[in-house]
């Protein structure tokens, strides 16, 4: 008998957490941390633009500008650290120089200094850094685009002049797959959309450069054996010479 009162007490008590959490909901909020997204409130500061049937979304970082230098010639370093931030740390790799401020500016400045920075000797362009997650994302200023088979040359040709659009090499293979360079990165994203939403355009979308993230190895136990997946030199092979 003691056992089923308590049992029935249990179930009383239930019954009046639940009758106050329907009739106060405030009340379970009380002490909790509420989770924004990680654009929330961004506004201004947030990309959007299509690939494929997919959505997609970045924000801006506000403290950090990628330079990309020219190929052949060493870019002004100093002077492009300068003009961002004296104290900004930099990151070389490749064609491409990543600044980073200890300090974080508006959107407009930091848009000011990427045009200021942009227009030193050896730097092809600059570029605002965004993050989609933990990627980081460098618009290239080029555009990804496929035209249907029905499209007319001459149309084709009129959708590249009212966009300001310079046609790069086709993609090999595909002709009416084409690679655009807009006159400006950030600009780039917007124009993709907009040519995206044109009649005869079957997708237009922003090329990025991508950060590239650690894998976990398998653990396939013949893994190790697998050279052409990871060469670390086994079989008296050339380390690095695999498939990354």
């Amino acid at each position: 008998m003691k056992r089923i009162s308590n049992i029935r007490r249990l179930f009383i008590f239930i019954i009046a957490v639940a009758v106050i959490l329907f009739t106060h909901p405030e009340a379970a909020l009380a002490g909790a941390k509420v989770s924004l997204p990680a654009d929330a409130g961004i506004g201004e500061t947030t990309v959007t633009w299509h690939e494929g049937p997919r959505i997609m979304r970045a924000r801006m970082a506000l403290d950090q500008m990628a330079v990309i230098t020219e190929k052949g010639i060493t870019p002004d370093k100093e002077g492009a650290r300068g003009l961002f931030h004296p104290a900004a740390r930099a990151e070389k790799s490749d064609s491409l120089i990543l600044l980073r401020s200890p300090e974080t500016f508006s959107r407009e400045v930091i848009l000011e200094k990427i045009h200021a920075v942009g227009a030193l000797a050896g730097v092809a362009g600059a570029s605002p850094v965004f993050f989609r997650g933990a990627t980081c994302l460098i618009p290239t200023g080029r555009i990804i685009c496929r035209f249907r088979d029905s499209v007319a040359d001459d149309a084709v040709v009129a959708l590249e002049k009212k966009y300001g659009l310079e046609k790069t090499d086709k993609n090999p293979g595909r002709i009416r797959h084409l690679i655009y360079r807009a006159a400006d990165p950030l600009r780039s994203i917007e124009i993709a959309e907009a040519l995206a939403a044109e009649e005869g355009v079957e997708f237009a979308y922003p090329d990025w450069l991508r950060s590239r993230s650690k894998k976990t190895l398998p653990d396939d136990t013949l893994f190790k054996d697998q050279w052409h997946l990871r060469n670390t030199g086994q079989n008296e092979g050339t380390p690095g010479e695999d498939i990354n």
